[in-house]
């Protein structure tokens, strides 16, 4: 195709627009949960920021660096047994994206995507505390550090991937009042 019919889009973007399809685009954040996280959000009038302009990179960063990179502690340690297997010493200096020990310095994408996943699955067999924790995590990370940046920003919350397509009941259970769609509140 010529050039100006072809054009590549971020995964969290791409989600955006699918989600869109489904609810009101406008004010709303998509995370994208896969092998990291994406992240897309729209303004006011439903229109998807784009992340390569000023004006959208500001919107859709924190403290200046994009979403799925930012730092992000997470409540991972908690999980950890007392006495650290070394299975799971060796889950966690294992290269990912290029970071050699990336569980030293953790950001968004490691915590909130498929590793996050991989080291709950570790830590609790695959059993479903292992969805359960990870939720929890998502949950911490939503009311820490997404709502209090965003939260003039944003009115609705969709979640796609992979990993919310195996493991939403989990994640609805954590994240979600029970009978509604709304976001569980502090306890």
């Amino acid at each position: 195709l010529p050039s100006g019919r072809t054009f590549s889009l971020h995964d969290g973007t791409a989600h955006l627009v699918a989600c869109a399809q489904n609810a009101p685009a406008s004010r709303m954040a998509v995370f994208s949960l896969g092998t990291g996280v994406g992240f897309g959000l729209t303004d006011s009038d439903g229109a998807a920021l784009d992340r390569s302009s000023e004006l959208g990179s500001a919107a859709t960063s924190l403290r200046g660096i994009p979403l799925s990179g930012a730092p992000y502690q997470g409540i991972w340690e908690t999980w950890l047994p007392s006495h650290v297997t070394e299975e799971i010493q060796s889950f966690l200096v294992r290269e990912f994206a290029g970071v050699q020990n990336p569980w030293r310095m953790p950001w968004v994408s490691l915590v909130l995507g498929a590793r996050g996943l991989e080291l709950a699955g570790l830590i609790f067999n695959g059993t479903e505390e292992q969805g359960l924790a990870f939720a929890e995590q998502w949950l911490h990370f939503l009311r820490s550090v997404f709502i209090p940046k965003f939260k003039d920003r944003v009115s609705r919350i969709c979640f796609a991937g992979g990993i919310v397509e195996h493991h939403w009941p989990q994640l609805q259970r954590v994240l979600l009042t029970a009978g509604s769609t709304k976001l569980r509140q502090g306890e």
